[in-house]
């Protein structure tokens, strides 16, 4: 029994598998199937002396192709003997190293490789199509100008705090800002991570900066605690290293508009005007 594939498909001995098979068509390659189990959604069938099975969704067409590698089997519908064929991926020999994250993809076909939980042993290799990828929404973080009643901020860095807290710790702002994904939407250009995370990157600063709050979430901010850690942070600027002052808040004008925010903890290197000016505002300052 051999099992190939590349570029032009996944072939069963010279027979060319394209998902969905008819179980008749299977079993004239290789004969009736020992057994059927049945489970909640797939039906199973099992050739035990070939170390082959094979998926079923609606009890008519195959779907994927798997075989046993390891003994003994995990599960009542995996075969009683492995497969003992040859098995080759683009033209070399299996080998469970070449995979990366266990999956690879060729001539569109999935094979998916299932390691034990030492990782270290292979206990089967599967076939099937790989299933679609949605469609990207480029318009998830495309901010458009809205009617209504908005808070204008002097201090960019007081936003960003405000910000930390309405989007990351209590969800009230969507969608929840993810680089990476802003990244892989994005269309006007190529937006590198790895090369420009270690300064503002200029798309993603105009996103936070044009980023309208709506005041009546003036009311839900009773405290800021500023962390090196926060969410945002990592966001704006990927590799920050948390060992300078590019995210104090430099003045203090901003927190008239919060009108139950009552305690703040702020970098430690924060200008010492700022803090005295919240004092003087009845906000408690305090180191954590």
């Amino acid at each position: 029994m051999r099992i190939s594939l590349d570029a032009s498909g996944l072939f069963l001995n010279e027979h060319h598998v394209q998902f969905p098979v008819t179980k008749e068509t299977f079993a004239e390659w290789i004969g009736p199937p020992d057994r059927t189990v049945t489970l909640k959604y797939n039906t199973l069938l099992t050739w035990d002396a070939l170390g082959i099975y094979a998926f079923s969704k609606d009890q008519k067409n195959i779907d994927a192709l798997a075989v046993l590698l390891s003994s003994p089997p995990r599960y009542k519908y995996q075969p009683e003997h492995t497969f003992q064929g040859d098995i080759t991926l683009n033209g070399k020999n299996f080998q469970a190293q070449d995979f990366v994250d266990n999956k690879m993809t060729l001539g569109g076909v999935l094979a998916y490789h299932d390691l034990d939980d030492d990782e270290k042993t292979s206990v089967s290799l599967a076939f099937s199509v790989p299933e679609p990828e949605p469609p990207k929404d480029h318009s998830k973080y495309v901010l458009t100008p809205r009617q209504g009643d908005f808070i204008v901020f002097k201090d960019f860095n007081f936003k960003l705090a405000v910000v930390n807290i309405l989007m990351y710790e209590k969800k009230l702002i969507t969608p929840a800002f993810d680089l990476y994904e802003f990244a892989d939407l994005h269309r006007d250009r190529k937006i590198d991570i790895e090369k420009e995370g270690y300064a503002f990157i200029a798309e993603v600063t105009r996103y936070f900066t044009d980023l309208q709050i709506d005041r009546k979430f003036a009311s839900k901010i009773t405290k800021i605690v500023q962390d090196g850690g926060d969410e945002i942070y990592g966001q704006l600027l990927r590799f920050w290293d948390g060992e300078d002052n590019t995210f104090n808040i430099g003045s203090a004008d901003d927190f008239d508009q919060f009108p139950n925010l009552k305690r703040v903890s702020l970098f430690g290197d924060t200008s010492s005007s700022v803090l005295d000016a919240l004092r003087a505002r009845g906000i408690k300052v305090t180191d954590s």
